[in-house]
């Protein structure tokens, strides 16, 4: 039996992790290959202590063009209802912020995956949107959930119902995404993004994110509520201490997430 291919490379650089999707060829579209690789190279960089973000790519010119059709041609109920394990939720439930990198071709799974990502930064040429259900099925990667979340239902019926492509413009007006740069320095800004956040309080760059997410799943005193048991947990530990040291002593602080 072959060696399967590698479709994921993953590149470190202190404490940032560069995972780039390689499988230009068909325009980084997921297969069930792709998707174990990407769910193993999350959770390899789980294991490892040192990392604080991660920047999520796509290797060519575009960022994932959606699912492999000649799969999904193959696909059984009892495969869609229940697989295995699942990339939007490995990234979305990883301890350290992800950052996506989104140029080209972010449709349908690839746009979904996105959505599951801390931060979305668009290169120019960006193009998104969620045709799934013009293959006579609907976004399957939580997409009709986190859309919603972001863009609001009425925007989120169009762009699903349609089918209809979003431009960069469009994505940033309905914050989709929270930045739009030139594709030549798309890379870099999401890089530059990465390092600032690696270089943020750890646990209190999770316990932010907790507590925003909360903010679409509870009722406003409720997440209030979270947000100052968060607040609270964070105020004894070793980070907080260190923050208000290095601003009193006028340094930089050096934060060990704990």
């Amino acid at each position: 039996m072959p060696d399967p291919v590698d479709l994921v490379e993953v590149e470190r650089r202190e404490h940032v992790a560069v995972v780039s999707i390689s499988r230009s060829d068909v325009r980084n579209a997921l297969n069930d290959d792709l998707r174990e690789q990407l769910i193993d190279a999350f959770e390899s960089l789980s294991a490892v202590g040192d990392v604080r973000c991660v920047v999520l790519r796509g290797n060519g010119a575009d960022f994932c063009a959606g699912a492999d059709i000649t799969e999904l041609a193959d696909r059984t109920p009892q495969a869609a209802a229940w697989p295995r394990r699942r990339i939007d939720l490995a990234m979305e439930r990883a301890a350290w912020p992800v950052v996506a990198a989104l140029r080209g071709n972010v449709l349908g799974g690839g746009l979904e995956i996105a959505l599951a990502c801390t931060v979305r930064i668009a290169g120019e040429s960006f193009r998104g949107g969620l045709p799934e259900v013009g293959l006579g099925v609907i976004p399957g990667l939580g997409g009709t959930q986190r859309l919603p979340r972001i863009v609001g239902e009425a925007v989120a019926l169009d762009m699903i119902l349609t089918g209809r492509l979003i431009d960069a413009a469009e994505a940033l007006s309905l914050g989709l995404v929270s930045r739009v740069v030139p594709d030549e320095a798309l890379d870099e800004e999401a890089l530059s993004v990465a390092v600032r956040l690696a270089g943020r309080a750890p646990l209190a760059v999770r316990a932010a994110i907790e507590a925003v997410r909360a903010s679409s799943d509870l009722a406003r005193e409720r997440g209030i509520e979270a947000e100052r048991a968060l607040y609270a947990l964070l105020c004894a530990t070793e980070d907080k201490a260190e923050g208000v040291r290095a601003w009193q002593e006028k340094r930089r602080p050096e934060f060990k997430g704990r």
